[in-house]
């Protein structure tokens, strides 16, 4: 039987997780809510490459990642959060910490033997799936619909641009172009007022600085 990846899932994780932590800064920055972990370190490859005298690159071939990953300790039941500081992009960073937390809040890697990355125990089905669902889960931890909806709804056009949308929740070009299409393919944009409520002094804060700065560019034009 083929499996599916369990979108619901990762969207509800998701939005509890932000609830149950009381977050309520933009854009969220993912390490501050792994801190609150108990279990849970937070390390860079270039902490690992210090610890052991391996190279960047020789931590990223073992690991079979550039980016980041997830490493489960069964003995201790212990966690680490590894990510590559040293990636080009600050938001893709952020990105790859949000789903590293996917996967531990999914309950992906208990049952591997050392580290995600390494599929000791998963076949390609598995593992696509796990990485889709925590992709998913790191997409609407950074962006949750509901905020954005909330942000739409009090500009002034009720129009919210890409480049505004990447600015205000820190994400990515690929990231942001993902968010507008899942909002497409929507029937309807889910709200969460509790969610809303828990951000508004942050969403107050965006909506009018997209709204200065857009009434700055009009100024700018006819002055022109």
């Amino acid at each position: 039987m083929e499996k599916i990846p369990d979108y619901a899932l990762a969207q509800q994780k998701a939005t509890d997780l932000l609830k149950a932590v009381n977050y309520s800064k933009l854009p969220i920055d993912p390490l501050e809510i792994a801190t609150l972990i108990s279990n849970m370190t937070i390390k860079t490859f270039g902490d690992i490459s210090k610890e052991t005298n391996y190279s960047i690159q020789e931590i990223s071939d073992s690991l079979d990642t550039t980016d980041g990953d997830l490493i489960f300790k069964p003995a201790q039941n212990k966690y680490v959060l590894l990510y590559n500081e040293n990636v080009f992009s600050q938001n893709r960073i952020r990105f790859t910490q949000a789903h590293e937390l996917g996967h531990y809040f999914l309950n992906h890697v208990e049952n591997s033997d050392n580290c995600l990355s390494a599929h000791r125990n998963l076949n390609d089905e598995e593992y696509d799936v796990m990485e889709k669902e925590a992709n998913y889960f790191a997409k609407r931890l950074l962006a949750p619909i509901p905020l954005i909806v909330a942000t739409i709804e009090k500009i002034s056009d009720n129009i919210l641009y890409p480049y505004e949308i990447a600015t205000e929740f820190g994400l990515s070009d690929q990231t942001t172009e993902y968010v507008i299409d899942n909002m497409k393919n929507l029937r309807k944009w889910p709200q969460d007022r509790e969610l809303e409520n828990q951000f508004k002094t942050s969403l107050v804060k965006n909506i009018n600085s997209i709204n200065l700065t857009r009434n700055n560019q009009i100024d700018k034009e006819i002055i022109l």
